[in-house]
């Protein structure tokens, strides 16, 4: 059995990350859920909402003491027939009562998937002269001698003994 390592925990969990930002990147053309909150300050009540739609989410906080809204709430929206708006760069929109920002999930889930090839290259590298197998440096041995780490005969060796 292999030994896990922390680089491969973090490559493993950051290609998890990646496919489940792309999962919500697909459904949230569809469906798209919207959690609303508040919270009581002493003057007035700060109002924030978290929305992830059409490959975007949000993130909006207004303060405002002319409404009241639950403590907490959750919807699940199926959106109108009217065609995507996929945002391509961040964007921010401030006014005196909060702001609004919306970010495209395309880009935390390209992050997380580039981070998860890296690790992935850099733990398949090998130097020269490694076991191809657990990369046991096999400097001293015959090219015919089995790995002392894992075991592995190397493949020209196979085929060397397999001609004689």
């Amino acid at each position: 059995m292999r030994k896990t390592t922390p680089a491969r925990f973090a490559r493993w969990t950051l290609i998890v990350i990646a496919a489940v930002l792309l999962g919500i990147l697909s459904l949230s053309f569809w469906f798209y859920p919207h959690w609303q909150w508040r919270t009581i300050e002493p003057q007035r009540h700060r109002n924030t909402m978290l929305t992830i739609s059409r490959g975007n989410v949000a993130w909006s906080r207004q303060y405002a003491t002319w409404y009241n809204i639950p403590d907490f709430q959750f919807q699940l929206i199926r959106p109108g027939a009217s065609p995507p708006r996929l945002l391509l760069y961040p964007s921010l929109t401030r006014w005196p009562a909060g702001f609004w920002l919306a970010i495209p999930l395309a880009y935390p889930a390209l992050l997380a998937g580039a981070a998860a090839a890296i690790l992935w290259s850099w733990e398949r590298r090998r130097k020269p002269g490694a076991c191809a197998s657990c990369g046991y440096d096999r400097a001293g041995l015959s090219h015919a001698a089995a790995c002392p780490e894992c075991g592995n005969v190397p493949c020209f060796a196979r085929t060397d003994k397999l001609r004689t």
